[in-house]
């Protein structure tokens, strides 16, 4: 494999999942603006969608990434899924900031992969992807269904501990229930 380099290459990265449906990963090839996310929606995401017949019945749910919230994002979105139909900064329903417990791709695909895939070094960014897509598609649907699942009960210990930090509460039950954890989301994985 090559050397370290100072400024390692990055890939940018969408996945989305439910309990039932899995869709990605995408790869952007350069960084990631408010034209590049619609047209991977509009292109790769909607048409997929519509191929599950999940499309009518779809709550897309996003971070507040400025590509994600750029105002022709908004409209899109709203023209596309209905703004009812969208949680995310700037909708009816919008999702905490600086919340990664409740977002499963934070807490559980995006770890996995990180630990799977990032185990080796790779000689390209080729490569790498291959590696990422194999390990994707590997996982079984339970583990989506498990992440997906697993917001309720986060929200749930949340609210227990009155807004505030939960993580001691969710280690036990994790513990307790074996919890395994993961919706959508952009991530940078390096290549090495």
């Amino acid at each position: 494999s090559f050397p370290a380099k100072q400024y390692p290459q990055k890939i940018m990265i969408w996945a989305g999942f439910s309990s039932r449906v899995c869709i990605g990963p995408f790869f952007f090839n350069s960084t990631v603006t408010a034209e590049s996310y619609q047209q991977m929606l509009k292109d790769y995401v909607i048409p997929n969608l519509k191929k599950h017949k999940k499309f009518s019945t779809t709550i897309f749910q996003q971070d507040g990434a400025t590509p994600h919230t750029a105002l022709n994002t908004k409209e899109f979105l709203k023209r596309e899924f209905r703004e009812d139909a969208v949680i995310s900064r700037g909708f009816p329903f919008a999702w905490p900031w600086y919340s990664p417990d409740f977002k499963p791709a934070d807490f559980g695909l995006w770890p996995h992969l990180k630990m799977k895939v990032c185990a080796k070094n790779y000689n390209s960014v080729e490569e790498l992807k291959t590696a990422i897509q194999n390990e994707f598609h590997s996982l079984p649907q339970c583990f989506f269904s498990n992440c997906v699942n697993s917001v309720i009960e986060r929200c749930a210990l949340c609210f227990e501990a009155d807004g505030g930090n939960f993580q001691s509460l969710f280690v036990l039950k994790t513990l307790l229930y074996l919890n395994m954890f993961v919706i959508t989301q952009l991530c940078k994985f390096c290549l090495k």
